[in-house]
């Protein structure tokens, strides 16, 4: 019944789409390397994105950036844009955050079936995880850095 279903297809080949279309000086920037395991930060009641290595999306090339743009697009396309507006969260203003980064770990083959990837900046992190089931098993979280719930 759910043969050929895939969770997230957007957000996981257009991540997949960037990383391939880096240079490959670029590339290796971006990829981290570690133990693959669930989004970093989901328990955590505050996350810290300054922590993220990767690579600056101010280095990218100007279609590569694009790309990184329409990803994050990808996410908030479901935000209510008057709420997305009021908050700084549409994709506009997250793409333009000087502290803007990206990183992948694991494999870029189609199908490959270990794989994150995390896009953090000054006021958001973005992480996705497909790395159980033979990568049928999609964690994603967006969250806002000083606007999660109970603060």
């Amino acid at each position: 019944r759910w043969e050929g279903f895939r969770a997230l297809p957007t957000q996981e080949d257009l991540a997949r789409e960037f990383m391939l279309s880096l240079p490959r000086e670029q590339r290796e920037q971006a990829i981290v390397e570690g133990e693959l395991t669930d989004v970093a930060s989901g328990g955590e009641a505050q996350i810290n994105p300054g922590d993220v290595a990767g690579i600056k999306a101010e280095s990218l090339s100007p279609d590569d950036r694009a790309l990184l743009v329409e990803l994050i697009g990808s996410y908030t396309k479901w935000f209510r844009p008057e709420v997305a507006e009021k908050l700084g969260l549409t994709r506009e203003q997250l793409a333009d955050d000087p502290e803007l980064v990206f990183h992948w770990m694991g494999g870029l083959g189609e199908g490959d079936v270990l794989h994150t990837y995390r896009i953090s900046g000054k006021s958001f992190d973005i992480q996705y995880a497909n790395h159980q089931n033979a990568a049928n098993h999609v964690h994603t979280l967006f969250r806002t850095i000083g606007h999660d719930f109970g603060e």
